[in-house]
């Protein structure tokens, strides 16, 4: 068994999985409370965005990882459906990024202009360069509904782009035709309806398995947060039908239960986001093209 969990190991062994990682991040903050205590993940009721009984209080956060694979900068999951007054957490997995609104405000840290791609009157946040700067997190809550289209900073223009949908789309900016940004930036920004539609329910629990990455570095205990992750995906009907079939729903019990038990076991950080990323992989194999 691996030693116990701690932030500098995590910060060591983030360094260490990304090639060219000059300098080391700053201390990861843990999300703290009145108190100065780490916050635990079960602070809100409701069900989750995928619609089974389990409730949100016994799920790990929604956590978007910040990406550096192989010179491939990218958001992960690229895109997600909240509702209202729901937060997300960004967690820096190595490399320094940032985590920006496309709004005119904004274009100055591309020393250029933005389109305004979130809804009117939704404020324009910066997270400040994580991984170098800011800390290793960032957490926004969104209070409107509507598209909210995001970047890197540092990785604009290799199209490290994002998109958050709260509540419905409508009829705002981020529903327009993406214009007066480079290819790149056009190209990788994931279709509206394929974040609404058939990448939906992969890309929340996506998110709850960086979740259960983020209370372990944060110092929390995983292993519970991933047993309700575990049977809360397996009760998800609907994401069963958008796989297609037993095969690929076996793929993904089988790669949920080995990141389940090496959380359990203690395995260090890089093997645990390894199986991580096969549990997403199994979860975003092609299936059903369902809706909601």
């Amino acid at each position: 068994m691996s030693p116990p969990w701690n932030r500098k190991r995590f910060l060591t062994t983030a360094a260490a999985a990304v090639p060219g990682l000059a300098v080391l991040p700053r201390a990861l903050r843990a999300q703290a409370g009145p108190d100065g205590a780490a916050r635990s993940y079960g602070e809100t009721g409701g069900k989750h965005a995928s619609g089974t009984d389990a409730p949100v209080a016994q799920l790990p956060p929604r956590v978007v990882g910040l990406r550096t694979d192989a010179g491939n900068f990218r958001f992960d999951p690229d895109g997600l459906v909240i509702a209202a007054g729901e937060k997300v957490i960004w967690l820096n997995m190595g490399d320094f990024h940032s985590v920006t609104a496309f709004h005119p405000d904004n274009g100055k840290l591309i020393g250029g202009k933005l389109p305004l791609r979130i809804p009117r009157g939704a404020e324009p946040w910066h997270s400040g360069m994580l991984g170098l700067t800011d800390g290793t997190q960032f957490e926004h809550t969104f209070t409107l509904e509507g598209v909210y289209d995001y970047f890197c900073q540092p990785h604009y223009l290799f199209g490290m782009v994002a998109r958050i949908v709260v509540g419905a789309p409508h009829d705002g900016p981020g529903t327009k035709p993406l214009e007066g940004v480079p290819d790149r930036v056009k190209a990788r920004m994931p279709a509206l309806a394929t974040v609404v539609g058939a990448a939906r329910r992969a890309n929340e629990w996506a998110s709850r398995f960086n979740g259960v990455l983020y209370l372990i570095a944060n110092g929390q205990d995983g292993a519970a947060p991933a047993r309700h992750l575990a049977g809360a995906l397996a009760a998800d009907e609907r994401l069963k039908r958008r796989l297609g079939g037993a095969t690929r729903s076996a793929a993904v019990s089988a790669a949920t239960s080995a990141f389940v038990e090496a959380v359990a076991s203690g395995t260090d950080y890089e093997a645990l986001v390894g199986l991580a990323d096969a549990a997403k992989a199994a979860l975003a194999a092609p299936g059903s093209q369902e809706q909601g």
